[in-house]
């Protein structure tokens, strides 16, 4: 995540995720910009530390 942020979240929800990396599965774009969306609003630290807690 450090060395690039934005691509980090497009890759997590074209991929593993929501499962748009199984056979057959077609990936919903509007789906992974939201959740890219989402990720770049918050603070790359708040991020890190919402990992930690869990």
């Amino acid at each position: 995540m450090p060395a690039n942020r934005s691509q980090f979240y497009i890759d997590i929800a074209s991929g593993p995720f929501y499962g748009f990396n199984r056979p057959g599965a077609e990936p919903s774009e509007a789906l992974i910009q939201n959740w890219w969306r989402q990720g770049m609003m918050g603070a790359a630290n708040a991020a890190y530390e919402g990992v930690v807690a869990f």
